[in-house]
């Protein structure tokens, strides 16, 4: 009896080529969820940044309210962040935001008149 032995090598090569194909296909998959987990990561990194660099563009200014001669003076200073003082100038504008309830709702608050006479604002 002979042994088929280039039947038994085909097979041989076939199987272990299968499992070298496998073993390929779930290192393919597993680099594609890495790279994707990385790509998330590189999108929460730039989101961060991009968050981090609008806050510190973000004006800070110092108020200042002095009475003048019997009229109120309000004086604005920017403070910073140093990469706004390039600006040639900047416009605030004061706006009255008329569109609240301004009355007494509850009992024992304080009386219209003085809720007239209030400054309001934020």
């Amino acid at each position: 009896m002979s042994i088929p032995w280039g039947d038994i090598a085909t097979y041989s090569t076939a199987g272990a080529g299968l499992v070298i194909s496998i073993a390929a296909w779930r290192v393919a998959a597993r680099s594609a969820d890495e790279a994707k987990r990385s790509a998330d990561s590189a999108e929460d990194v730039a989101r961060i940044e991009r968050e981090r660099w609008h806050s510190d563009q973000t004006p800070i200014f110092k108020a200042k309210l002095r009475e003048d001669g019997g009229r109120a003076k309000l004086d604005f200073q920017l403070v910073g962040p140093l990469s706004l003082q390039r600006l040639d100038r900047i416009e605030l504008t004061i706006a009255n935001s008329d569109d609240l309830v301004r009355s007494a709702r509850l009992a024992g608050s304080r009386p219209q008149e003085e809720l007239d006479a209030q400054v309001w604002g934020p």
